[in-house]
């Protein structure tokens, strides 16, 4: 039955149709100059954790105590040549111990 169901939902979304509108802005956000790769994003990460931890005059033992993570992953956070991506909950930890926004993670 569900098979049935999903069938009709995708030939419904063939047959619609993008007005030239839609389309045009489409368009316009895929050629913006302002998309960036993973990467761009972690590096604004990484300084903005250091940044606020260093306003707090914390150590990244501290950091790492206040965040339940160990002082080894929070180096990794921080430290751009060891390539350590990070999860929104980790993210997440940090801000709130931190006492941040995690928008305050992207500003650059």
């Amino acid at each position: 039955m569900w098979l049935i169901a999903y069938i009709l939902i995708l030939k419904k979304i063939q047959n619609i149709v993008i007005s030239g509108d839609v389309m045009r802005e489409a368009t316009c956000i895929r050629d913006k100059a302002y998309v960036h790769d993973d990467e761009y994003y972690y590096t604004i990460i990484r300084k903005n954790v250091k940044k606020f931890r260093k306003q707090q005059n914390l150590t990244q033992q501290n950091l790492a105590d206040m965040t339940e993570m160990s002082r080894k992953y929070i180096c990794d956070i921080e430290n751009e040549k060891r390539n350590k991506h990070l999860i929104i909950a980790v993210l997440g930890r940090i801000a709130e111990s931190l006492n941040v926004s995690i928008s305050a993670f992207f500003e650059e």
